[in-house]
């Protein structure tokens, strides 16, 4: 999948979800993570590339759940989020987008706030 394709599944998700449309928000937003899930990159800046949308793609479905109140599952996706963002941050990485790295931080907290 292009980086185009996935950043507009990311986008329909969001929207979808913004829409209170749950079926739909969440297969976009988990096709997306599947997607992400199967690159398998040349060493180097494509290996980042990949993090990089993994970590996109996680944050998404994250804020999916957490549109529809499903805290649990927003905060096992912001936890890989995260995960990939500081990946990415720990190597030094170019393809760290620090603005989503943060909001992947904020759904973390915002889910793990929810949780008993």
């Amino acid at each position: 999948m292009t980086s185009q394709a996935l950043a507009a599944e990311e986008a329909l998700a969001a929207a979808l979800a913004l829409d209170r449309s749950r079926a739909a928000a969440l297969e976009i937003a988990q096709r997306a993570v599947t997607s992400a899930e199967r690159v398998s990159p040349a060493p180097g800046s494509e290996t980042d590339r990949a993090i990089r949308h993994r970590a996109e793609a996680y944050r998404v479905l994250g804020t999916v759940y957490a549109a529809f109140g499903e805290w649990k599952d927003a905060c096992v996706a912001a936890e890989r989020a995260v995960s990939a963002w500081r990946q990415l941050a720990n190597a030094g990485s170019t393809m760290l987008v620090q603005t989503e790295a943060d909001q992947a931080e904020r759904l973390l907290l915002e889910a793990s706030a929810h949780l008993p």
